[in-house]
């Protein structure tokens, strides 16, 4: 009976054969071969970009200096772009390439512990990369931004957000439409993020009460930790 079956099966699969168009291989191979001139011309741009960039980088550092502030500004710029452009900019913009978050946070560390300020490193970025640092830190970091700008402002960072807010001098709370008067010494609540110019100099520390309200504070009147 399988004997039997046998040639009844080859006749159908040469019947099936025979349906299918004889040009699909080809316009498969052309299809292909589109996608690999494709492929390749996004490599050779890609390295061709970033050719250009290490031209820019390398003619700033020639032209500040080795060894000096401007030049650590020129490679914490290329730090961070490379923590968020892994891939095409073009690419990274449109659906996200995945961004190294925790490189972000402590090249911020190192501009505070090395008394870098952010509008260096902001001007050296659009100067080799050709893009807006603070434009890019929002636009991958969204709400997590804060944390950036505690370890800009502060020297440090908390993932979890369990920072506290403490008054170093008396000073003027607002919240909940109103304002209040706080001693020096007092622990205000919990970090929630802070208000700074786009230069990264903080003008407001934000925190959570016991009862989860959102309060600011002049940042120079408070400590993190």
């Amino acid at each position: 009976m399988a004997a039997a079956a046998l040639p009844a099966a080859i006749a159908a699969a040469d019947k099936v054969k025979g349906l299918i168009p004889k040009n699909i291989p080809k316009v498969a191979l052309q299809i292909g071969a589109g996608f690999l001139v494709l492929g390749g011309g996004l490599i050779v741009w890609r390295i061709y970009k970033k050719g250009q960039a290490e031209k820019r980088r390398n003619k700033e550092v020639s032209k500040v200096g080795a060894g000096t502030k401007e030049a650590r500004a020129v490679e914490l710029a290329s730090i961070m772009h490379t923590a968020m452009y892994r891939t095409w900019s073009w690419w990274n913009k449109l659906v996200g390439d995945g961004t190294d978050e925790e490189t972000l946070y402590n090249a911020a560390v190192a501009m505070n512990s090395e008394g870098i300020p952010f509008g260096l490193v902001s001007e050296k970025y659009r100067i080799v990369h050709e893009e807006d640092l603070w434009q890019d830190l929002q636009n991958e970091l969204g709400a997590k931004i804060a944390v950036f700008q505690q370890a800009l402002n502060q020297g440090f960072y908390s993932l979890d957000g369990t920072a506290s807010v403490t008054t170093r001098r008396t000073t003027m709370v607002q919240g909940n439409g109103k304002q209040y008067r706080v001693e020096a010494g007092t622990l205000l609540g919990r970090y929630a993020g802070t208000i700074s110019t786009q230069q990264g100099k903080p003008l407001f520390h934000l925190f959570l009460s016991d009862r989860g309200n959102e309060f600011q504070v002049p940042a120079r009147n408070v400590s993190l930790s």
